[in-house]
């Protein structure tokens, strides 16, 4: 599971519990975090959604909302954007824990027995700078 196949989910958010539960949450299940600061202009943003692939992203606030929107039609890979407020027109982050199913929780132990510690957990992309961390 190198970081070239592994899921990216996005975060941008400033600092809440919900940050470490979508970090573990993330461990889990193989995908790397990609943690974006909040005061990420829109063209940067645009570059690390499209570098790294994202797939989902978990935002705070309307501000952030209004970036990942503006961007969102040029990023291909995106499925989905949840918040962690409510927010009109974007899910809720809660719709996601909503949905398991005790078949959900026998695929995540499945899941979670094939991460090894030598797996990448997060990835910071900035178009200047790249850090990956490993579990």
């Amino acid at each position: 599971m190198t970081i070239e196949h592994q899921d990216k989910i996005a975060l941008i958010s400033r600092n809440r519990p919900e940050w470490l539960i979508l970090d573990m949450a993330c461990q889990q299940i193989g995908a790397a975090l990609c943690p974006i600061y909040p005061t990420t202009n829109v063209n940067e943003l645009e570059f690390i959604f499209n570098d790294a692939a994202v797939k989902y992203a978990f935002i705070s606030g309307h501000d952030i909302l209004d970036k990942v929107n503006a961007i969102r039609d040029r990023i291909p890979s995106l499925k989905n954007v949840y918040s962690f407020d409510q927010l009109p027109g974007v899910d809720h982050w809660t719709k996601i824990t909503g949905n398991a199913t005790q078949d959900s929780f026998v695929q995540l132990e499945n899941v979670k027995a094939t991460i090894l510690p030598e797996h990448c957990a997060t990835s910071f992309t900035h178009p200047e700078l790249r850090v990956r961390l490993r579990v």
